[in-house]
């Protein structure tokens, strides 16, 4: 009779542990902050055009645009599973085929929320991130440098997230630096051979 009782209250408890703790990720809100889905100024319908120093152009348009939500890290103990939201946009350069990711990421566990995550992916070695608290302003880090103004095609900027490439890759044609603002997304790149590409507007 103890015994039954015993493993009675164990079964309670788990049935109580598993409805406290597993729920989907949307009960517990965690989506990207309204906010900081400012971190990208870029819809479906949006373009990019690049000029380089050589007078060479590239002509970005939109491949997909898409919102999901995952479990990033599932785990035995369901009150602490990790999940994601992530928003993505991809662009293709029409004339050579380069590619350009942005992606913003929530993650958290249960109450703990990570910083929000903006990456920036421009060709295959062009790996550029920051982790973002609370806004959207520029805020430096290991990985970015902040820029109160700058101009670029004769056009003042503020507010210029001046990223640094994450990616061992050093050739010639990599990507070394990356600016970016919240107003206008991408408006210049420059490479480790000294090529520079700005945005027209």
């Amino acid at each position: 009779m103890r015994v039954n009782m015993r493993i009675g209250f164990v079964m309670v408890w788990a049935v109580l542990l598993i409805a406290g703790c597993c729920n989907n990720p949307t009960q517990y809100h965690y989506g990207i902050p309204p906010s900081m889905l400012g971190l990208s100024p870029y819809n479906a319908g949006s373009t990019i055009h690049l000029r380089s120093d050589s007078g060479e152009d590239l002509h970005f348009s939109v491949m997909s645009e898409n919102r999901s939500e995952s479990k990033a890290n599932p785990c035995d103990n369901c009150c602490e599973e990790e999940f994601r939201d992530q928003y993505l946009i991809h662009f293709m350069a029409d004339s050579t085929g380069l590619q350009l990711k942005i992606q913003i990421t929530q993650e958290g566990i249960e109450g703990k929320y990570n910083p929000t995550r903006l990456q920036i992916d421009l060709g295959v070695s062009g790996v550029f991130h920051a982790d973002f608290e609370s806004n959207i302003l520029c805020q430096p880090q290991s990985t970015l440098n902040c820029q109160d103004t700058m101009i670029v095609g004769y056009r003042d900027y503020t507010q210029v997230f001046d990223f640094k490439n994450q990616s061992s890759n050093h050739a010639s044609t990599t990507p070394e630096h990356l600016y970016y603002s919240t107003e206008f997304g991408l408006i210049k790149y420059t490479t480790y051979g000294g090529k520079s590409w700005e945005l027209v507007r």
